[in-house]
This record gives structure tokens, sequence and C-alpha cells, in this order.
């Protein structure tokens, strides 16, 4: 029952739609609609790079507006005071400018992203041709005073090369799917039911001689259709860019607030970092002056301020050179090296011992590398400080250097055949997955605050990754919690010429 109501609903509309009453209906609608759609199109033309293809589209909307108006305006005379004559007199007109239209969203359609001129050679040459034929066809009827035989044929020449146009553009929009996005479907299927009407028109003149009622009451509404999916994709596509543009600019205004932070924060560590340094040795030297001519018990709190003193000037320090390291003041210097002497020296085994942890040193004697001393060997005392520190009484530190052959990514600044790689193993307490990617960050320490039990200033391993970078190399972390770290740095050889700036993160690993 709901069903046959629906239906008959429906079929009494469509009656409705094909009557001049219901054209009326449909014109202003479409007057409306195409209205607004230029409306949008103009107002988002001075926000828009895309200046071309948007102006394009203004132009074929103005035409589709104008015929639209038009025939709101001839069909209202017809429908409220009974006078048909401006109707027949102007559907030429209007049938041109909604032809003229269909050329102008065609091409509009056409390479979007590339377009250079609003209206190119094909463009014109198509709209001269329609405007055109519609003179030669007016020029004909008045001559002849067969203007309602002209009208049609007006009309059939009208309907067929919209429905070519309107299926170019289906073809068109299929085959170019990525300029258009998630709307591609939505603007084919309009212009696919635009096409609809000119082609059952065709239908119905060639094969039931304009007799096929049904056909036209079933064409009238996909017009109307049409417009109503051009509208939304219009309206859809300039609210998502207004919602682009506005998280745009709260991301660019953070990004600005970020940045300036980010700036206040490096000039007050460069500030911190210089002034720190003089008092720092004035007091280093007073301390050490005051151990001499103090009692024991002075001694021993004179003691407790220097180790604090070492540790805050350890601080300073590692502000400074991380800051150079950044910002390229600090120059790489190979040098043709023996690695194991360096690892030596970089490594006395007296801090393990002061902890009772063994310590190997495995690397042939002969081995040498590429690679600048003094950067190296701070490399290796920030690994070999971190080992021990983390590795309780009687574990194993285990340095080991070898040469390696074997070809990695050919896109890994290490992919070389000849190439250094250094291993420091711990048996310590080992890093949890988590905290892995964050191991190179500045003044990252693994594990809660409240609960560390080593103290630290969370600079040590990213000016290992720094020194590292800046010898084109790679480090990669291994880490079992209770078990032990294991530490991997690739160094290629010979060091590539082109340095490249150190990366200010690692996305790697302590």
């Amino acid at each position: 029952m709901i069903l046959h109501d629906l239906l008959t609903t429906y079929h009494r509309t469509n009656a409705f739609l094909a009557t001049n009453a219901g054209l009326l209906f449909i014109s202003t609608i479409e007057t409306v609609l195409f209205f607004l759609i230029t409306y949008m199109l103009l107002s988002e033309l001075r926000r828009t790079e895309q200046k071309i293809f948007l102006k394009r589209l203004i132009l074929s909307f103005t035409a589709f507006f104008l015929g639209a108006t038009l025939q709101a305006a001839t069909l209202a005379i017809h429908v409220f005071a009974n006078n048909p004559s401006y109707y027949a007199m102007t559907i030429g007109i209007i049938n041109t400018l909604k032809l003229a239209g269909v050329v102008l969203i065609t091409n509009a359609f056409i390479n979007p992203q590339t377009a250079r001129t609003i209206l190119n050679r094909k463009t014109l040459a198509e709209l001269t041709f329609v405007f055109l034929v519609s003179a030669v066809l007016h020029i004909l009827a008045v001559a002849t005073e067969q203007l309602a035989l002209t009208s049609n044929t007006l009309t059939f020449f009208f309907e067929t090369f919209t429905a070519i146009f309107a299926l170019q553009a289906v073809i068109i929009v299929a085959q170019s799917k990525q300029h258009y996005g998630k709307y591609a479907f939505s603007i084919a299927l309009a212009f696919l039911l635009l096409s609809l009407k000119p082609l059952l028109i065709i239908i119905n003149v060639l094969f039931f001689e304009s007799q096929a009622q049904r056909l036209l009451i079933v064409a009238h509404p996909l017009p109307l259709l049409a417009t109503l999916l051009l509208f939304r994709v219009v309206y859809l596509r300039l609210v998502d860019k207004a919602s682009l543009r506005e998280r745009l600019a709260k991301a660019t205004t953070l990004y600005e607030k970020e940045k300036e932070i980010g700036k206040l924060k490096e000039e007050f560590l460069d500030l911190v970092s210089h002034e720190f340094r003089t008092p720092l040795t004035t007091i280093t030297l007073y301390t050490k002056f005051l151990q001499n001519h103090t009692t024991n018990e002075g001694k021993r709190f004179l003691s407790v301020l220097q180790q604090e003193t070492s540790r805050l000037s350890e601080l300073v320090n590692d502000l400074l050179d991380i800051r150079k390291l950044e910002q390229g003041k600090m120059k790489l210097k190979p040098k043709l090296v023996a690695i194991k002497e360096l690892i030596a020296a970089a490594a006395p085994p007296a801090l393990a011992e002061s902890k009772q942890l063994t310590l190997s040193i495995r690397a042939p004697k002969t081995l040498k590398a590429h690679v600048d001393p003094d950067l190296f060997k701070h490399l290796i005392q920030n690994l070999y400080s971190n080992a021990i520190k983390f590795t309780p009484e009687g574990g194993a530190i285990t340095i080991s250097a070898r040469r390696s052959s074997t070809r990695k990514k050919a896109s890994a600044p290490a992919a070389s055949k000849n190439s250094i790689e250094i291993k420091i193993k711990d048996t310590g307490v080992g890093i949890p997955k988590q905290d892995l990617p964050h191991l190179f960050d500045k003044f990252f320490q693994s594990g809660h605050h409240l609960t560390r039990t080593q103290k630290g200033t969370g600079l040590g391993l990213a000016i290992v990754k720094e020194i590292v970078d800046l010898h084109r190399g790679t480090i990669t972390v291994a880490s079992t919690p209770g078990k032990g770290t294991t530490f991997t740095i690739t160094i290629p050889q010979p060091i590539p010429t082109k340095h490249k700036q150190p990366r200010k993160r690692a996305k790697e690993p302590r």
C-alpha cells in the first residue's frame, strides 16, 4: 500500500514537472542554485591558486544561470499571463546559453591542473559553432516564417550536442579521477544525468516521432538532479577548503609559537652555558685551594662540593657541545687512527674496576680508520660512561671493533663495502621498548624521574647521535630489559666529503 502510494506520488510529480508550471518550478530552482554556485565560486576566487579552473567554472555556471533565468522569466509570463509568445521566441537563446554552459564546463574539466587560459582555441571553436548554428536557424525561421518547425530543429540540435558534451565530460572525469578526489563520482554522475534528458528526447524524436510522453515525463527532472549534485559538490569542496584553511592557520600559529619558544629556549641555554662556565671555574679552583687548608671534616664537605661542581660543569660542557654540533659549528677533522688505541684511551679500565665490572676490548691492533679522533673519543666516552652507570656490580662491558664488508641498503649513508663497525655491549638493566625511539632526544632519560636511580644530564646520547651523523654513519640499539644493551655504530670508509648536517632528532635509540 505504501509502495503504491509512493509510486503514485512519484508519477504525479513527474507529470507535473512535464507541464509548463512544472518547467517554471524547475527553472526557478535552477536559477537559485546556479546563482548560489556562481556566488560561492566568485567568493573562492580570491583565495585560491587554481584561478584559471575557477574562472572557467564561473563562466560556465554564469551561462547556465542566464539561461535558467531567461527560461523562468518567459515561462512565468506564459503560465501567469497566458502569453506563450515570449517563451517561443526565446527558446533558441535559452538553449544556446545552456549548451554554451555545457561546452564551457566540459572544457573546464579537461586538465584543470595545467590550464593556462580561460578560453582556449578548442573552446572558442565549439562556442563559435554553437552560436553560428543557432543564428543561422533563427534567421531561417524568420525568413521562412516557420518558427515552430525551426524551433523543433533547434531543440533537436541543442539536445544532440548537449548529450555529446555531457558524455564527453563523464569520460574525462572518469579518466582523471585523481584531479577530483572523492568528488569524482558525484561530478561524473551529475554529467551523466545531464546527458540523459537529451538522450531520451533524441530517442523520442527518432523512434517514437515525439509521441512518447512517458519518456518526456521521466526526462524533465534529470537536469534538476544534475544541478543539485553539482551544487552539492561545489558546496562541499568549498567547505572542505575553508576547514583546511582554518586548520592550516591554527597549525601555522602553533608552529610559530613553538618556534619562538624553541628560539627563546636555545638563547637561554646559550646564555646560561656561557655565564655558568666562568663562576664554575672559579668555584673549582677555590675548592681545590681550600682542601689544602682545612680539617678532615671540612675536606669531606669540600669533596661533595667538588663532585657537584664537576657534575654541573659536565652539564654546561654538554650543552655547549650539543649546540655546536646542531649549528654545524663543530667541523669534522678526520685522521687515520688506530681504533684499538683510541678505544683504550676513551675507556680506561679503572672506571669499570671501581664498580667491580669486567671490561673487554676486542679489536685488531692493525685496524685503522678515518675518524675525527677527538669527537670519536668523546663518542666512546659517553657510551662507556652509560654502560658503567647502568650495569650493576659484577657485570661486564665489551667494546669490539671490526671492519665490516656487508652491503646494506643502497639508500643508507653507510651503505659501503668498507666501513668500521663498533659495538659497546653491557650486561646492565636494559632499556624498556617504549623508550627506544626517544633515546637520542635531548634531555631524555629512560625510566620515570621519581624512580630513576642514576643521575645524568640526558645529553650524552644526543651528542653521540650528532657525532655519528657528522661522520655520515649510523647507530642502532638492541636491548632486553634485565639482560643488557648493545649499541652498534657503523662509520663508512672513507667518510664522504660532503658532510650532511646533523639531524635534530633521531628515530632510533639510549
